[in-house]
């Protein structure tokens, strides 16, 4: 029979050693609540002489010299039983009957941490746990704490990553405007040297031969490097104008604060689509055309 049915059963329904033992436990749990008790009278008892500073009275200079020659006990562990009576609400105090070692592992989380566990696990729980249960228990709540604060900080920097792109696209309408400009110049250059090669090229083929080879020679060279040159400043000319389209429409994009929003939705959508096409390729295939069933769905709701 557990301890929690032998403790409530009928006294006909129990053998001789089942009532002995309920009769000697009961005793113990009651002699554990005095002691409990007196420990927490301890505790207050020593943060009364700690705060009042009364043991200077036999020439002790701290409060821990007080504790280590007078008392013989050591100065850390009677803070910890000092914590008890400072940290935690008399709720807990005066009406559980939790061994002090329990109390001072509640006492040593901050009062957060604390209620949170204690929002867990009610004091009943508390008071049938082995102080090292509690302390496995207390372990385990920080580490979903630290977890939770790693979480946190991941989604904080990624929120951080996510402002400087926004901060980045806001900006990038004027450097565009910048880089336009600049290929808008580089553009009216090169059709600036278009024409004076073509002119250049037409005063060649316009001026007359005289007949001499070193002269027709002469012409023949100046015409052909002045073709390459037109066919060059015109090649440049058409990549130029390219460039130049190809900024403008990115202008009017990086311009719209609607296209932004998408761009940076869209850029999220791509990345869901991918961390769920890795958790279907780990799916049984049941589960998979389900999922992909859903995903379809969804996308046909979408209407776009």
């Amino acid at each position: 029979m557990e301890i929690n049915q032998l403790m409530v059963a009928e006294v006909e329904s129990l053998s001789q050693e089942q009532l002995d033992f309920r009769s000697l436990h009961c005793e113990i749990i009651r002699a554990g609540n005095m002691a409990a008790d007196a420990c927490i009278m301890y505790a207050y008892k020593f943060k009364e002489m700690r705060d009042s500073k009364k043991y200077r009275a036999v020439g002790c200079e701290t409060f821990g010299e007080y504790c280590k020659t007078v008392c013989n006990l050591n100065e850390r562990q009677i803070y910890n039983y000092i914590s008890v009576v400072e940290k935690l609400d008399n709720s807990i105090l005066q009406t559980s009957a939790l061994s002090m070692s329990k109390l001072i592992t509640l006492a040593s989380m901050s009062g957060t941490e604390r209620a949170e566990l204690l929002d867990e696990h009610d004091m009943a729980d508390l008071e049938t746990m082995s102080s090292r249960e509690l302390e496995k228990v207390k372990a385990e709540h920080e580490s979903r704490v630290q977890q939770l604060t790693m979480d946190i900080e991941v989604v904080d920097k990624e929120n951080n990553v996510l402002r400087a792109d926004v901060s980045k696209l806001k900006l990038e309408p004027t450097e565009l405007k910048k880089e336009l400009d600049k290929i808008n110049l580089e553009r009216d250059s090169f059709a600036s040297e278009s024409k004076k090669l073509a002119a250049e090229i037409k005063t060649i083929e316009s001026t007359p031969r005289e007949g001499q080879k070193e002269v027709d020679a002469e012409s023949d060279e100046k015409l052909k490097t002045a073709e390459q040159n037109l066919e060059k400043a015109q090649e440049q000319l058409k990549q130029s104008s390219l460039d130049y389209d190809k900024l403008a429409k990115k202008l009017e994009i990086a311009s719209d604060d609607t296209m932004i929003k998408f761009s940076l939705k869209f850029n999220d959508l791509q990345n869901i689509g991918i961390e769920l096409m890795e958790l279907l390729g780990e799916m049984p295939k049941e589960k998979k055309e389900k999922c992909i069933s859903a995903i379809s769905n969804v996308t046909k709701e979408w209407q776009v």
